[in-house]
């Protein structure tokens, strides 16, 4: 992250931007006072979001595992019964 000054939408003046970089410098987002005052606003419904998130990630997961177990089973069934 790094901060430097950008133009204004509004009025063009110059005012401080705070931009968020990949490791390859890609430029990813940037936020302006207001916008970082909103996100601090609201972290915690994203953060509330994000467990939300990792909980229904770590389901669909476990889902995901039982269904390749059912079929390599399948599979080995098929294999024995020829």
């Amino acid at each position: 992250m790094f901060v430097f000054n950008g133009k204004c939408d509004r009025d063009g003046s110059e005012r401080p931007v705070l931009c968020i970089a990949s490791r390859g410098n890609e430029r990813l987002a940037f936020f302006d006072e207001e916008e970082l005052d909103e996100l601090i606003r609201i972290s915690d419904r994203l953060e509330g979001y994000m467990k939300l998130w990792e909980v229904k990630a770590d389901k669909n997961k476990e889902i995901a595992d039982r269904r390749r177990q059912s079929e390599i089973a399948a599979e080995d069934r098929i294999g024995v019964d020829i």
